[in-house]
């Protein structure tokens, strides 16, 4: 099922096209005054300023009582006796003036699409230690230093995003009108704080300075902003949290006026932050430019079967967009798949299961694999190794195939390095394989690795990254055993070759905003846990059937060897045990029921008996149905 949706804030790229020149302009004009401050917004205490937030106390623990803090306008409070505090000291002059810089050049006007395209065309989409500036010719922004492998662009309506797991840069446009200079700027910052459920009631704290014709902002004893990429709560919650958790953030950024709209732009850094991350996360933000060119687009939702939105991103209009949520090729992990596209300039996520058993013998070898591509199951009679790149690359080409139609003819493949968060899954599932195993008696290993597949069909060029999971046992003995399954994320980005600047510039776009729902996901994490719990009630069920018909043989060749049967009446369910004379004997009843006579080969006395109204019974080496339960 899907829906569109719009954006009622305004297009960052307006935003961005007058945050150079309002700062250009504002740097010669007198700081604005502000009037006297309000009662501080609820759970942002506001106290008067304080030094940079790095030379400020952490906050106090979790459950200790906070210091007071004297309200906005009013003397602080003087204890019994005593004498009134010092004033706290003025922040240093250039602490917050150099943050607020970085963030803008004095340069004004966009990035000519013109002159930035040589660049991009000279960029290998297939390296990733290789780059170019980010260009988005979707929402018409430009990052001329992208901060690289490891870190993750996100434009989402008005919000630009550029993260790891710990250090986060935020560039958010306002809903029009709620902060203009001369004003008190406190309620627009609040609002993006809440918006990134990055306040701790009582804790946080809360200061701004004009000067120059913006805001300067500085927020401490801030927990980790969670609202600005909502799925690592999921992970939380599966004991996977990020390495923030936990940890106490600090604010520091500038609030500029820009037309009607407000712009908040800053980073949110962890107690303890990485110096060179640090350094890079401003660089980023430092290079952010307008483009001259932006393309009209919608918000496509991806819902859940069950009704939750999954994943929603922005499409170019004139683009098609589908996509579904399946049960993976393994039986009960729910995916999401989509493609958005023209036909030529195409965005796709897709998923690959793979399942492979081998058994070899003293009589030879035998193998088979299973393939499932976006939950569309085929057998192969030959085993497929998944630990290997190229195998990957060649099911990655076949999946190329049935989602275009097309042949494609696979150029390069190149094994990429993992993120730390990715080092740390692979560390994991390495350790619940190597018990899992243990405990089977088999010799285990698990792989995750990445890949990226470029390859081409005519004028069309694809480029997949391929994020693989793979498990694989091996049981020695008489007779030797291979079983190992895959499972394989794919985003692929297909394009034309004579303009794939201008291509990837598009795609970019579309890849950076999609967005991931926790609601969505945690409905499919509650329906694969109900289909696992089926599949798992089923396995039993054959289990215990297995036991039981094993059970009945057993006994059946018992009875054989020891020359005994059971005998049952088909009539009455009677059932005796009974010696027999051959295995192919037979016993008959008589019309009163009084007798049961063994006529064994001997067909002319069972003719003359049903003759006479006698009937022949059932004979079972295992125990008649009526006796197994």
């Amino acid at each position: 099922m899907l829906a569109r949706s719009g954006i009622p804030t305004p297009p960052l790229s307006i935003a961005l096209l007058c945050l150079p020149v309002l700062l250009v302009a504002g740097a010669a004009r007198a700081p604005a005054e502000i009037p006297p401050a309000p009662p501080p917004v609820p759970d942002v205490v506001v106290p008067p300023p304080l030094p940079s937030p790095l030379e400020v106390a952490p906050p106090p623990p979790v459950g200790a009582t906070p210091p007071p803090l004297p309200r906005p306008g009013l003397p602080p409070p003087v204890p019994v006796g005593g004498t009134p505090p010092a004033p706290p000291p003025p922040p240093p002059e250039d602490a917050l003036g150099r943050t607020a810089a970085s963030f803008v050049r004095t340069s004004a006007g966009p990035i000519r699409w013109e002159e930035l395209r040589p660049q991009l065309a000279a960029v290998d989409p297939l390296d990733p230690r290789v780059q170019g500036p980010f260009a988005d010719r979707l929402h018409g922004l430009v990052l001329l230093e992208p901060p690289g492998e490891g870190w993750t662009v996100r434009v989402n309506g008005s919000r630009l995003l550029v993260h790891d797991r710990l250090h986060f840069g935020l560039v958010q446009g306002l809903p029009p009108g709620l902060w203009r200079p001369g004003s008190d700027p406190r309620g627009a910052v609040a609002l993006a704080l809440a918006r990134a459920q990055a306040v701790l009631p009582g804790r946080s704290r809360l200061f701004v300075r004009p000067e120059a014709g913006v805001v300067q902002v500085v927020a401490i004893g801030l927990r980790f902003p969670s609202g600005l990429v909502p799925v690592e709560d999921v992970n939380a919650g599966l004991g996977q949290p990020p390495p923030g958790y936990g940890r106490s953030y600090a604010f520091v950024g500038v609030l500029v006026p820009a037309d009607d709209v407000p712009v908040l732009g800053g980073l949110f850094l962890p107690e303890g932050a990485d110096p060179g991350r640090v350094r890079t996360l401003i660089r980023a933000l430092a290079s952010l430019r307008p483009l001259d060119v932006r393309t009209p687009w919608r918000r496509e939702v991806l819902y859940d079967t069950e009704g939750p939105p999954v994943l929603s991103l922005d499409v170019p209009q004139g683009f098609g967009f589908r996509g579904a949520v399946i049960t993976s090729g393994g039986g009960s992990a729910q995916v999401p798949v989509f493609v958005a596209g023209d036909g030529e300039v195409v965005l796709e996520k897709g998923e690959i299961y793979v399942a492979v058993s081998l058994l070899q013998g003293p009589f030879g070898t035998s193998g088979n694999s299973l393939v499932a591509y976006d939950g569309m199951a085929q057998q192969l009679p030959t085993v497929v190794a998944p630990e290997e790149p190229r195998t990957v690359a060649a099911l990655v080409a076949e999946h190329w195939r049935l989602r275009s139609g097309r042949e494609w003819t696979v150029e390069e493949v190149r094994e990429l390095p993992l993120s730390e968060a990715e080092r740390e899954q692979a560390a994991r599932l390495a350790r619940e394989v190597e018990t899992g195993h243990a405990v089977m008696g088999v010799s285990g290993s698990a792989k995750p690795y990445r890949i990226r597949v470029r390859g081409h069909s005519g004028p069309f060029v694809r480029v997949s990254d391929a994020q693989v999971f793979y498990v694989g046992g091996v049981r020695g003995g008489l007779v030797g055993s291979y079983i190992a399954n895959a499972s394989v994320d794919v985003f692929t980005m297909q394009f034309r070759r004579e303009r794939s600047a201008e291509d990837l510039a598009l795609l970019a776009g579309i890849a950076a905003s999609l967005e991931t729902h926790p609601e969505g996901t945690l409905t499919a994490l509650a329906r694969a846990g109900r289909l696992s719990a089926e599949q798992t009630r089923q396995v039993l069920a054959m289990l215990q059937g297995y036991r039981e018909d094993l059970s009945a043989s057993n006994t059946a060749w018992a009875n054989l060897l020891g020359e005994q049967a059971f005998v049952r009446d088909p009539e009455t369910g009677e059932v005796w045990k009974a010696d027999i004379e051959s295995y192919w004997g037979r016993w008959m009843r008589s019309p009163d029921g009084e007798t049961i006579l063994s006529v064994g080969e001997r067909g002319e006395i069972a003719a003359a008996l049903r003759g006479q109204g006698w009937r022949e019974l059932e004979q079972w080496f295992e125990p008649p149905p009526e006796l197994r339960r």
